[in-house]
């Protein structure tokens, strides 16, 4: 939900927390005689309009593409947890230049919830472990005795 929360303007109450959080910014805002400015860090798809070279925290999906609108925020989460988790800190502190209007949830957005993520975490931990279906399994069944046993 933390990615939701920073999309929706919500920002750590710590004032030093907060700082590190990465914001966003739309390239055509921000672009300075086809550059960005230092502490900027271009996270879109690529357009030709601007040739702003990808980086590495470009999502590998594209809607239309190779996943459906409702399946590109978990697959760019899960692929950000699971290849880039340990890089986050590279972001703190950084605008995010998209390619996106301001109302639609993008790469940056998603981004800044995952820097704030790990932030929250003590930093350098590893990755939350998403739960496996047998895990999952194993703790309803964990519940149900523990439910029953209190009946």
């Amino acid at each position: 939900m933390t990615p939701l929360a920073i999309s929706l303007g919500l920002r750590p109450v710590d004032t030093a927390e907060a700082a590190r959080v990465p914001t966003r910014a739309c390239v055509n805002e921000v672009l300075q005689q086809g550059e960005l400015p230092l502490g900027h860090v271009y996270v879109g798809m690529g357009n030709h309009a601007h040739r702003l070279p990808t980086t590495k925290w470009k999502s590998p999906w594209q809607v239309g593409v190779n996943c459906t609108p409702q399946d590109w925020i978990p697959l760019f989460v899960q692929y950000v947890r699971e290849t880039l988790w340990q890089e986050l800190d590279e972001l703190e502190g950084k605008v995010l230049v998209c390619d996106c209007p301001a109302a639609q949830t993008c790469e940056a957005d998603l981004l800044a919830g995952l820097v704030f993520d790990r932030l929250s975490l003590n930093s350098h931990r590893v990755a939350p472990q998403v739960a496996s279906k047998d895990r999952m399994a194993g703790a309803t069944q964990q519940s149900r005795v523990v439910s029953s046993c209190r009946a």
